[in-house]
């Protein structure tokens, strides 16, 4: 599981932010992604990927709830891709998955990419070190760890690869070329 330290050596102190645990919980998050989004905290920006400056609706760490077809869910928003200010993350607060929403789509369109909070970190922050380490690397190289990384990550969260278009397999299908 990554660590405040890793992430503050990576991206930096002042591009981590992390939460207090009692307005975490006030939110309804768990206890325990409260003490992980207190104590290990997430980056602010990672190129593509992630990004707590989005504009419009919802906001950052807010709860909304939204229409999953069958009924309504109360959601934590965390962010969202840096490319598309139409999408967000967030935590289904029943089931703690981390999920992709289009938030314009009117068909509500929706993935989950990660099981968990510190698997979605943890994915941020090996993606980033990925392409931290292999800047002056071969193509050959970069796909060879690629390659590894992909073998890490979907050991660790194998939901996230369950399907060959999901946004995991995708960023990692871009990283093997």
């Amino acid at each position: 599981m990554t660590t405040y330290d890793e992430l503050a050596r990576l991206y930096g102190e002042d591009n981590i932010i992390r939460l207090d645990a009692e307005a975490s919980l006030a939110r309804g998050i768990t206890p325990e992604d409260a003490e992980f989004l207190a104590h290990t905290g997430m980056p602010t920006y990672v190129d593509v990927l992630f990004t707590l400056r989005v504009s419009g609706n919802p906001k950052v760490f807010t709860v909304a709830s939204v229409d999953s077809g069958r009924d309504s869910v109360d959601v934590f928003i965390l962010g969202a891709p840096t490319d598309d200010p139409d999408l967000r993350y967030f935590i289904d607060l029943r089931h703690r998955y981390v999920v992709l929403f289009a938030a314009s789509s009117s068909e509500n369109q929706a993935e989950i990419v990660n099981t968990s909070l510190g698997d979605f970190i943890e994915f941020l922050y090996r993606i980033s070190l990925h392409k931290q380490r292999t800047a002056d690397s071969t193509s050959v190289e970069r796909s060879r760890a690629a390659h590894e990384l992909h073998a890490y990550l979907e050991a660790r969260d194998p939901l996230a690869f369950s399907e060959p278009d999901s946004w995991w397999s995708m960023i990692l299908g871009a990283l093997k070329q």
